[in-house]
C-alpha cells in the first residue's frame, strides 16, 4: 500500500466523521494503519491544510472542505438550480421536508433539502448519503433502474435503519413492482422511526436521473393526496430538465 493510498484512506475515514474530532487511535484502527504511520501522515496532511487539529484530536481541514465544495459545485449545481422552483412549489403545498437526491450505487446522495423553521428532525443533510432501499426517493429511483442494478440490489444484504426497513429481497422486489405501477414510493418509518415520506423518480428517456420526496413526522405524508403532489412535482422537474437540455443543445 503506497503512502498516497494510506493518506487517502485517512481522508476517507475523516470524511465519515461528520465534523467531529477524532483521536489518533480511532483513526489508525478505522484506516487499518499502524499508529506511527498514521501520525506521520496526519502531520503531512495537517501541513497542507487537509487535516486540522484541536489539542490531541483531529478534524477535517479547510483545504479538504474547500476541494469538496469545488467538486460539489461542478457536479450538482446545475441540477440544484434547475430544481429550486419545483422544490419550493412542493414545500409550499405540503409544509413538509422536501428532498432532492441522486442515486450513487445503492445509496441516495442528497443534493438539496428544504425544511421549515423547527421542522422535523429527518436524518438527512445536503451531501449526506442514506441506503436507497430505506428511503422513498431511493426506492423510486431503484425501481426504475436497469435490470442489472435491481438484481444486484436484490442479491445483496439489505441494510436496516429501523425495524420497519425492508429486510428481504422478495419483499423489496414486490415493492419495486408497486412503485412502477403507481409512480411513487413510500418510506413508512424505514429510515427513522416516526418519519414518513413519499418519493418519486425524475426520469429522462425512462431512466432515473434524480428523485424527489416530501416527508415529516406524521402518517399523512403516506397518503394519496401527498403522493399526487409528489407525482406532479416529478413531472414538473422532468419538464424543466428536458427544457434545460434542449437549451444547452441549442435546440
Amino acid at each position: 500500500m503506497s503512502s498516497v493510498s494510506k493518506a487517502l484512506s485517512l481522508l476517507e475515514v475523516m470524511s465519515r466523521t461528520e465534523g467531529r474530532t477524532v483521536g489518533i487511535s480511532e483513526l489508525a484502527a478505522a484506516a487499518e494503519l499502524p499508529k506511527s504511520t498514521t501520525h506521520r501522515l496526519l502531520k503531512a496532511l495537517e501541513g497542507r491544510g487537509f487535516i486540522g487539529r484541536a489539542g490531541s484530536r483531529y478534524r477535517m481541514g479547510e483545504r479538504f472542505i474547500e476541494l469538496g465544495s469545488a467538486v460539489w459545485r461542478f457536479e450538482y449545481d446545475e441540477l440544484r438550480e434547475c430544481s429550486v422552483s419545483t422544490l419550493e412549489w412542493l414545500f409550499e403545498r405540503t409544509g413538509g421536508t422536501v428532498h432532492l437526491g441522486v442515486l450513487v450505487g445503492t445509496q441516495v446522495l442528497y443534493v438539496e433539502k428544504i425544511t421549515g423553521r423547527g421542522g422535523c428532525a429527518i436524518p438527512s443533510r445536503v451531501g449526506a448519503r442514506m441506503p436507497a432501499t430505506c428511503t422513498g426517493l431511493g426506492k423510486a429511483m431503484l425501481a426504475h433502474s436497469s435490470d442489472d442494478v435491481i438484481e444486484a440490489v436484490l442479491r445483496s444484504p439489505l441494510p436496516r435503519r429501523t425495524a420497519s426497513s425492508i429486510a428481504q429481497g422478495r419483499g423489496l422486489e414486490q415493492e419495486f413492482a408497486r412503485i412502477r405501477e403507481t409512480g411513487v414510493a413510500y418510506d413508512r418509518e424505514e429510515a427513522r422511526a416516526g418519519v414518513f415520506c413519499v418519493g418519486a423518480a425524475v426520469r429522462s428517456a425512462g431512466w432515473p436521473i434524480a428523485g424527489i420526496s416530501v416527508g415529516g413526522p406524521a402518517r399523512q405524508f403516506g397518503t394519496e393526496s401527498y403522493a399526487n403532489l409528489v407525482r406532479e412535482a416529478a413531472v414538473r422537474l422532468t419538464r424543466r430538465f428536458e427544457t434545460a437540455s434542449l437549451q444547452a443543445a441549442g435546440i
